[in-house]
């Protein structure tokens, strides 16, 4: 089991993958989901439905770090991985982010292009790992290169999956202000949250000992099925198990809140500025709550090595044996206990800042900021677009995004509306999959070459798509008053 988790931590870690926004969307009115960056806005048709298996599905994921092209190399026909090159690319601090988001129900409806009412039920998945540089320079140089230095290693990783119900409300409260807000009720399935970490390391003495120090703290809400290794080395009968999984979606233990605001302000006939915070809410976990944290403050650890020996040699039960002593040494001297507390986490907030300039009633370009919080961390990104309207059958923009340290970002998004049918695709990384780079390794299996194409600088990708019944798409046009003699 040790070994799995280290596996996962390290493909975390290392694997390169994607973003954390959605800007494309929101910045094509025909479709209802642009309302999700800002509840003030009021997308184009007076009604939209969507229904199970065909709502909306959306996935992001993405990483601050290095792109494949910096640290693949290919020497002697082999590709390598350079780590240093890795150590030298990865900033102070890094964001390991995903973000999935699967519609169940929604509907919305607009009265006189004055109120507008929506409602949606949408399940979502996100994760937020931070880590820091000095993690990787640990991890690849060892405490041989940091003798008589003290390094910091605060990681910190919250992984949600919840159930959004949110109620929205959107007022055209004149010709140039429109607010509105969404209120969310949440209902949280399963989270692991590494609370306040931080740990001190530093390396002294002539056999390079590591001496450790600082506060542990891990908390999870997990169901005792999933906690249980052999349900997840079984796992087709734990989805058979129709009581598990009635008890897992009907699961209401884990409660919160949330809400979303928003304001638009047209200063001239052509501009429209936004800004709206998203997320603002919190979850309190209480169903089947395991927490692990560190009772002593003060407490130090050396470290001399584990002995690989035996795991060379093929005998997994002895370095299965060595660690378990290094872990229950840990355990002993940091004083961890195990408690059974509620606890609360936060929903990463966005705060979005927007602009939009309308050179025609069809052509208009515009651009916006995101900032978002996680974990008393800041994320920034920055975009610019063009949208034309071909007709009320179908809109398209095209976008350019700074993110994640990355400059290189072309998003396309359209939206196809034949009432009663609407289809949306938008991406905020179009080009990203589509260029890279081909690198030849050896098979030893099949002995042979063999080739594989990699995205040349790929740090993030999201897609957005959908399906909506929407009614009313079609402005009425306009008459001039009859005038009777």
């Amino acid at each position: 089991m040790k070994k799995i988790f280290l596996i996962i931590i390290f493909s975390i870690v290392t694997v390169e993958i994607y973003s954390q926004y959605d800007f494309t969307t929101n910045d094509i009115p025909a479709i209802p989901q642009s309302t999700y960056l800002n509840p003030a806005l009021m997308p184009t048709c007076r009604v939209y439905v969507s229904l199970p298996g065909l709502a909306s599905t959306s996935i992001q994921f993405g990483h601050t770090g290095f792109n494949p092209y910096q640290v693949l190399e290919s020497r002697n026909d082999t590709t390598f991985i350079n780590f240093n090159s890795i150590v030298d690319h990865v900033a102070k601090n890094n964001l390991v982010y995903y973000n999935l988001s699967e519609e169940l129900l929604s509907f919305s409806f607009k009265i006189k292009d004055k109120h507008y009412f929506s409602f949606n039920i949408t399940e979502k998945s996100n994760l937020n790992f931070y880590y820091p540089k000095s993690l990787m320079e640990f991890a690849y140089k060892g405490n041989g290169a940091l003798l008589e230095q003290s390094i910091t290693l605060d990681p910190s990783l919250d992984f949600n999956y919840y159930r959004e119900y949110a109620l929205g409300y959107a007022n055209n409260i004149n010709d140039k202000i429109s607010v509105g807000a969404r209120v969310k009720l949440l209902s949280g399935k399963l989270n692991v949250n590494t609370g306040n970490t931080d740990i001190k390391l530093t390396t002294t003495g002539e056999m390079y000992d590591i001496t450790a120090i600082g506060n542990v703290e891990l908390n999870t809400s997990i169901p005792e099925e999933l906690r249980d290794t052999n349900n997840l080395n079984n796992i087709d009968s734990l989805i058979n198990d129709t009581d598990f999984l009635k008890d897992f979606i009907l699961l209401k233990n884990n409660l919160g809140g949330a809400i979303d605001l928003g304001i638009t302000y047209k200063p001239t006939e052509k501009i429209t500025l936004g800004l709206s915070v998203i997320d603002l809410g919190f979850i309190n976990w209480k169903n089947d709550p395991l927490n692990y944290v560190s009772t002593n403050d003060e407490a130090t650890f050396t470290f001399t090595g584990v002995d690989v020996a035996p795991l060379i040699a093929g005998s997994d039960s002895a370095f299965d044996e060595s660690m378990d002593n290094l872990l229950d040494s840990i355990q002993d001297i940091f004083n961890m206990d195990s408690t059974f507390n509620s606890y609360t986490t936060w929903l990463p907030t966005k705060i979005y800042l927007t602009f939009k300039y309308d050179i025609s009633p069809k052509t208009s370009f515009g651009g916006g900021a995101q900032l978002m919080f996680v974990n008393k961390k800041l994320s920034p990104s920055f975009h610019v677009y063009a949208l034309h309207k071909f007709s009320h059958i179908f809109q398209a923009t095209i976008n350019y995004s700074i993110a994640y340290r990355n400059y290189s970002n072309l998003g396309f998004g359209f939206a196809l509306t034949l009432s009663p049918f609407q289809f949306y695709l938008t991406t905020d990384n179009l080009l990203g999959p589509l260029i890279y780079d081909e690198y030849q390794y050896y098979n030893e299996e099949e002995n042979k070459f063999e080739y594989v194409n990699i995205p040349h600088n790929l740090k993030f990708l999201n897609v957005h798509v959908g399906f909506n019944f929407a009614f009313g798409c079609k402005a009425k046009k306009y008459r001039a008053p009859s005038i009777r003699l």
